[in-house]
């Protein structure tokens, strides 16, 4: 983990978790292991806080904006530690289609792909044509319920234990917009 990224809402960078290890390191592995066997995400653990970097010296426009959303580390570590633990099975549950999140795969693969097939459509010949639709994925997550996370993991047997951890971190999230440098709003998903 880098040790001076953006801090999550409770202020604190990486570095300081490094540095002070001798002092937090009980409280730290104690509450990571009970989110890890099952217990729910302490209050405030999951929350976000949604901001806007400047991408230029003096932005005039949103889009010289970048939006970010820094995460608690000890949220971070958490997931890091279920993400090392799926590492082993992750490539045989997602398709070989699935070009992110697979080490050695890319998503710039895809593109490649899209124009030979574009490519071969425009040099067939006879009765028969083909057709591409292009569908935007984008906002796929956001249109997921959770019932249907759940019951996905579940059906890829994944331990039932796994799953409840990920469900809890799904389910206990928390984002707030700052807008200079206070919060101003706060969802949480339902």
């Amino acid at each position: 983990m880098h040790s001076f990224r953006a801090p999550g809402p409770h202020g604190f960078q990486a570095v300081f978790f490094q540095r002070y290890r001798h002092i937090v390191e009980g409280e730290l592995c104690n509450t990571i292991l009970r989110v890890l066997q099952g217990s729910m995400l302490p209050e405030g653990l999951n929350d976000t806080y949604i901001t806007l970097i400047p991408k230029v010296s003096n932005p005039k426009r949103v889009a010289q904006l970048r939006p970010i959303g820094p995460c608690n580390v000890v949220y971070k570590v958490i997931t890091k530690c279920m993400v090392n633990r799926l590492k082993r099975v992750l490539s045989k549950l997602i398709s070989p289609m699935q070009s992110s999140f697979i080490p050695g795969r890319q998503i710039m693969d895809n593109i490649i792909v899209m124009q030979e097939i574009l490519h071969a459509m425009r040099r067939k010949s006879g009765h028969k044509g083909w057709m591409a639709i292009k569908l935007d994925l984008k906002k796929a997550y956001d249109r997921l319920r959770w019932e249907f996370i759940r019951d996905t993991l579940t059906r890829m047997n994944l331990p039932s234990l796994l799953v409840k951890v990920i469900m809890n971190c799904v389910t206990s999230s928390s984002l707030s917009i700052l807008w200079n440098g206070e919060p101003t709003a706060c969802f949480k998903p339902s």
